[in-house]
């Protein structure tokens, strides 16, 4: 399913910044097996691959 952003952050020198930007761009799903974050044990868990 194509994404479409939500809001465009500001650039980051730190990657890990933009966690908050790509939780609500993928709708608080996992982008590769689209599980909810609750059921993946919610936004602590939550990480980005770079």
């Amino acid at each position: 399913m194509k994404r479409i952003r939500q809001e465009s952050p500001p650039s980051f020198t730190d990657y890990r910044k933009y966690q908050p930007f790509l939780r609500a761009d993928f709708a608080y799903q996992c982008a590769y097996c689209e599980s909810r974050e609750p059921e993946l044990g919610g936004e602590k868990r939550t990480h980005i691959d770079r």
